[in-house]
């Protein structure tokens, strides 16, 4: 009796018996393979497809039944999208970050295709020969701006944010769109096994309903449109060898997406060349397989070349520069992506290092020289980005999805991850079976292995993430390919399943080794998905950590800062004491702060209300806490106090800082626990807007008003004592820290103090300044920007708990003016230079 793949008996085929699915190519020339099964494939328990209806029959992919479930999976993802965007309740946040400025050149180039579409050629070159749109068109490029631009041109109007319902839709159709791609991706890759129509709408449906798909909808970014490029990409590669209509087809959407995402230009060029050199079948139009192979590749390239040349001719013309993608500035990418103090992150205001490395001219020559100087640091960096990439689902504004709370958006994301990459697993040992006559010239069907290949070189091509800034946003543009083999996967082992239960009907033996290949494939791509999600933490054995500690009510958090051991380098004029708090809007009231036995008077106040002038690095905060309707006070932290009597500090001594838990509630307080390397952030001198992002729980705000702030070099530990006095040393030195200024410092919103307050004893040498200037608070309505006002369905409201938390304006103080001005500005009816005092 003849053996299918599996190892088992195999019955008598026919159409639609049971015996009709899984069965395989045998070993060598059709070795143990039943009647009418392909020769010369992979081994026995290497496929699940059915010989009989195998790829060969890629047109019976297509079925009527096959395409009213694709059309059915566009209308129900359109309208869950729809339905989250027009009828739940969730922050307007389409222009935000990033979609500011594609707006604007969106408006840009709306205002040029008028003007062609009216006749005026004159005055439409004469736009985009400006200066202004030239530079906001080489930083976002010409394809993610120049759709909604053109559709709006159509319509006869330049696009403005109260159109953002008009972007929620055309992200909406392009997200159903990479749904059924997605789905007819996957019918093609799973063949002919018997859940393959199961298992491709299931992928369709998952990414369509995947919550960042959700989100992602609802944000003018490049993601939504990327996938839809990828996919629609990767469909043209593996149709190209058949059919030279989709080769040049494949051309021109690889051009397309190398605009759309700079960083994907090498796996472009990588998934052409694969697809050129291992595609078969293109002899039908009767060349030579070698000639065949050059004149694909030779037709990609040049349809491909041809897409972006009118952009390069352009900006070599009005830039001065000949560039094929946007220019999303490499060199200071490379800065942070080799940024070792930072770990990775890009800071406000830029670290040393970026600075430095923005000005080299070669991204590549950055990435050389720190490499070679760091070649094991910056290995260890680069494995933690893989889990900045793939551990946490993009969510920027901890936004719930139908109820589902960011915890839960965090496990179906980790799920996703783990099933796809078990499913890489099982393809990479269980293949796609090739038909029969796949070497045959007469051959027109498709090649499963060339899409499922094309596909892991697609995903795997996400870990160039890693050499820079990394983020979930990054990761977005893979999860469908995840899903992809995620749905082969659940494919493969539901053929094994169905293949037992065959075995079990017939009173066959079961094969141990069928089952060890398929769940060994399964454990290894599931190991893999754990590592991914790890790396972080396994990367920073050794190094500094950063740890929590609570401070029950009664208790005292006690510091000793020796400023003998960490001499002052500038001639000090204030002093601050800063505590980094947790996320917890009462808690700063609940702290008592006491110095050298003084308590210091005065609320712990957020860290820049002390500094006027850098207000413009708390927007980014300020407006992501507005969309998250919150108030920067519920983000977690550095709060100061003034210490309002020099006389108060031991200058050639230790210093010991108490902060007591007055309230009936828990705190939060935050430590470093020493290690090889230090800590650079979370840091008072620095404010990490993406890192902020990447936080699930505690969102952080972090800025430099304060030169210099002591470094931590001859402290002693940190000890806390309870309410009955005694001590317990901890482990890690708490972010309890003395700040010196040389500036005068005075809480916006705050007294004064007198001069005679900081009049200096004569037994202290510390020269403070006879009185401190308090800054002039003004709030600047500017169009392109927006500093604390949430934008809405109906305009921009001024959030009055963020303007609070910021110190700039009290409770009393009226803010309707200001939303009213924000909205004419917003309309063009006012200057946008028009500055508004507090």
């Amino acid at each position: 009796m003849p053996k299918s793949n599996l190892g088992y008996p195999a019955p008598a085929a026919g159409p639609g018996s049971a015996s009709d699915t899984f069965w395989g190519t045998g070993r060598g020339k059709g070795k143990n393979a039943p009647s009418g099964a392909p020769a010369g494939g992979p081994s026995d328990d290497r496929a699940f497809t059915s010989p009989a209806t195998s790829t060969s029959a890629s047109g019976r992919v297509f079925t009527l039944g096959f395409c009213l479930l694709l059309i059915a999976l566009f209308c129900l993802s359109l309208g869950v999208q729809l339905l989250h965007h027009f009828a739940c309740d969730h922050p307007y946040v389409m222009f935000a970050f990033d979609g500011k400025h594609y707006l604007s050149t969106s408006q840009a180039m709306a205002g040029a295709f008028l003007l062609l579409f009216k006749g005026n050629v004159t005055g439409f070159f004469a736009t985009i020969g400006g200066a202004a749109f030239g530079k906001n068109l080489i930083w976002d490029g010409p394809i993610i701006p120049g759709i909604p631009a053109l559709f709006f041109a159509l319509l006869g109007r330049v696009p403005q944010e109260s159109d953002w319902s008009y972007f929620a839709i055309y992200f909406s159709v392009l997200a159903s769109l990479s749904a059924v791609l997605l789905a007819v991706t996957a019918r093609l890759l799973t063949g002919s096994m018997r859940a393959a129509l199961t298992c491709s709408i299931l992928a369709g449906l998952v990414f369509a309903l995947y919550p960042t798909t959700l989100l992602a909808t609802g944000v003018y970014r490049s993601e939504i449109l990327g996938v839809t490029l990828m996919l629609a990409f990767l469909l043209a590669l593996y149709k190209a060898p058949q059919n030279r209509a989709a080769a040049v087809a494949a051309g021109v959407l690889g051009g397309v997406f190398a605009m759309v995402k700079p960083v994907m230009i090498p796996a472009i060029g990588l998934l052409c060349l694969f697809a050129g050199l291992h595609a078969r079948g293109i002899d039908r139009y009767g060349d030579p397989i070698r000639l065949a192979k050059i004149k694909l590749l030779s037709l990609l390239a040049l349809a491909g070349v041809c897409t972006i040349a009118s952009w390069s001719i352009y900006t070599a013309v009005d830039c001065g520069k000949l560039s094929i993608t946007a220019e999303r500035g490499p060199s200071y990418n490379a800065g942070v992506g080799t940024d070792l103090g930072a770990d990775g992150w890009c800071t406000m205001p830029e670290t040393e290092h970026v600075a430095v490395a923005k000005l080299n001219k070669s991204p590549a020559a950055v990435f050389l020289q720190e490499w070679k100087a760091h070649p094991f640091a910056l290995a260890k960096l680069t494995m933690r980005r893989v889990t900045r990439l793939w551990g946490n689902p993009w969510n920027d504004f901890r936004e719930p999805i139908f109820g589902l709370s960011m915890q839960m958006q965090v496990a179906i994301h980790l799920v996703l991850v783990a099933v796809g990459f078990m499913g890489l697993g099982l393809y990479l040992l269980f293949p796609p079976v090739l038909a029969a006559d796949f070497k045959a010239p007469e051959y027109r069907g498709g090649n499963p292995r060339l899409l499922g290949n094309l596909a892991i070189i697609a995903l795997l091509s996400h870990f160039s993430f890693t050499l820079f800034q990394t983020m979930g946003r990054y990761a977005y543009t893979s999860m469908p390919l995840l899903i992809l083999f995620g749905a082969y996967g659940l494919a493969v082992m539901h053929a094994h399943v169905a293949a037992s239960i065959e075995r079990s009907r017939v009173g066959a033996k079961k094969s141990w080794l069928a089952s060890s290949k398929v769940y060994g494939a399964a454990f290894c791509g599931l190991t893999c998905a754990l590592l991914a999600i790890n790396c972080d933490s396994f990367t920073h054995a050794g190094e500094s950590v950063e740890v929590t500690h609570v401070l029950r009510t009664g208790e005292a958090a006690v510091r000793k800062v020796d400023l003998a051991a960490a001499p002052l380098k500038v001639s000090p004029a204030a002093a601050l004491v800063l505590v980094d708090l947790g996320a917890q809007p009462d808690s700063a009231a609940d702290l008592q702060i006491r110095l050298n036995g003084h308590e210091l008077a005065g609320p712990l106040l957020p860290l820049n209300c002390f500094n006027g002038q850098t207000y413009f690095l708390f927007d980014t905060m300020a407006e992501h806490a507005g969309f998250m309707r919150a108030s920067v006070k519920d983000f977690r932290q550095w709060r100061a106090v003034l210490v309002e009597n020099r006389g108060w500090l031991v200058k050639d001594g230790p210093n010991e800082i108490e902060v007591i838990n007055r309230g009936t509630s828990d705190l939060t307080l935050f430590g470093d626990r020493k290690g090889i390397q230090p800590l650079l952030l979370p840091s008072p001198n620095y404010f990490a807007s993406d890192r902020m992002l990447v936080k699930l729980i505690n969102n952080e705000s972090r800025i430099n008003i304060l030169a210099p702030v002591l470094d931590e070099s001859g402290n002693d530990r940190s000890l806390t004592r309870g309410t009955a006095g005694d001590a317990r040393q901890l482990p890690d030195i708490l972010r309890v820290r003395l700040a010196i200024v040389n500036a005068p410092v005075v809480a916006v919103g705050s007294t004064a103090p007198s001069p005679s307050t900081l009049a200096a004893p004569s037994s202290d040498p510390v020269d403070f300044a006879s009185a401190p200037v308090v800054p002039e608070v003004q709030v600047a309505l500017d169009a392109k920007k927006f500093h604390w006002f949430a934008r809405t369905a109906d305009g921009i409201h001024v959030n009055r708990a963020v303007l609070k938390g910021v110190g700039a304006v009290s409770c009393d103080t009226d803010l309707k003016p200001l939303a009213e001005m924000a909205n004419k500005i917003r309309a063009g009816q006012a200057q946008a230079a028009t500055q508004v005092a507090v």
